[in-house]
């Protein structure tokens, strides 16, 4: 069977295609939310701005059989600006795939030509946030090129829980240090004053009502403090809490986003903020005030959340990217994550690539002779 693709360049481009496109997006699991169109449309209103897009839609017949959103915009890179070709709102995904329907792999042979052939402008493209969990990924990660060079990067892990008939059965799965630490922290909690949990989904009165609550404690996080807190008005990417603020709120068609938050004595001390799409949860953020580190509510909101999604019969739980001691605690699973860079051989394109070999080279020497002081 012949295939075809179209390139837009415009979100309201693929009005027509909405359902052939959630069609495929829902025998793609586990790419879930962030390919979907009320996602991207959000993303493209809020940082998208000054950046070119192109949706490119592959055709297997009659069938839709492929979709990626990509976006070119200009970063300076070692003193250089580049035009950088990337998938649409990867930094901002917990982890994006490659979308081809029945894991046909000359789908991905097909984006790379329309990449190399049909795309102009681009200096360097760095695929990011890779998530390998079918053989489509497995050879994109392989993929040889006669005119452009493809290099492979592990660039974080994605957690999970897998599957249990209930939570009695994942709690009892956990490490019994892990479960006395809890039961202690949560004694700690109770005894300074009242416990309070309440879970919000986006789009109802309960959001909007929550989501200055919810800014609060992010203001008063470590990350908030450090200007990296999505929901802290002074973080350092311009729009991204009015992004994140858009989505907690909105009423959006095929996702929602669902969150959680853990009261003591009615002053907001932590929240999870994440997206359900089905019976999958990803977790997205977790951030706590300061001024209640030493009660560790991270912990006790970790089981009331678990606990909350095995009750209402949410089977599929991540933990989203990132590493952490809790991770390997709660979680069952690990996926890496990795990046694939396509470089032109073009002088200023070597130059990256060189230039990104000679420090991770650098890097590893440091840390090699980096060893810690015996005592």
């Amino acid at each position: 069977m012949d295939y075809n693709f179209k390139i837009h360049n415009t979100i309201a481009d693929l009005t027509e295609y909405r359902l052939l496109i959630n069609d495929l997006l829902d025998r793609q699991k586990p790419y879930g939310f962030f390919y979907e169109l009320d996602w991207l449309s959000t993303w493209i209103s809020e940082l998208g701005k000054g950046s070119q897009f192109y949706f490119i839609l592959v055709f297997k017949g009659s069938v839709l059989a492929g979709f990626m959103p990509l976006i070119i915009c200009t970063k300076k890179i070692y003193g250089i600006s580049y035009r950088v070709l990337d998938i649409m709102g990867s930094r901002q995904a917990g982890w994006t795939g490659i979308l081809a329907r029945d894991g046909d792999t000359h789908i991905v042979q097909l984006y790379t030509e329309i990449i190399e052939k049909y795309i102009d402008g681009w200096d360097i493209a760095i695929l990011q946030r890779l998530r390998p969990r079918d053989s489509v990924v497995e050879f994109f990660k392989t993929f040889k090129n006669t005119r452009l060079d493809y290099v492979y990067n592990v660039m974080g892990r994605v957690y999970g829980i897998g599957r249990y008939d209930d939570f009695e059965s994942y709690i009892k799965s956990r490490s019994s240090k892990l479960m006395k630490n809890y039961r202690r922290y949560r004694r700690n909690i109770e005894k300074t004053g009242e416990l309070r949990f309440i879970a919000i989904t986006s789009g109802s009165e309960q959001a909007t009502a929550n989501l200055n609550i919810i800014q609060k404690i992010a203001n008063n996080s470590w990350q908030g403090m450090d200007s990296n807190s999505i929901f802290s008005q002074n973080n350092k990417i311009e729009n991204l809490p009015q992004f994140h603020a858009n989505i907690f709120t909105s009423r959006n068609e095929r996702f929602q986003s669902l969150s959680f938050i853990i009261f003591l004595n009615d002053i907001p001390v932590t929240y999870r903020y994440g997206f359900l799409t089905g019976d999958t949860y990803s977790s997205y953020a977790i951030e706590y005030d300061q001024s209640f580190r030493s009660l560790a509510p991270g912990v006790v909101l970790h089981y009331m959340c678990i606990e909350y999604l095995f009750n209402n019969k949410i089977g599929n739980i991540d933990f989203g990217i990132g590493d952490g001691r809790h991770k390997d605690e709660w979680t069952d699973w690990c996926d890496e994550l990795f990046t694939v860079y396509i470089f032109k051989r073009t002088i200023k394109s070597l130059i990256y690539k060189y230039f990104r070999k000679l420090k991770l080279i650098i890097k590893f020497i440091v840390n090699y002779f980096k060893k810690p002081t015996e005592k």
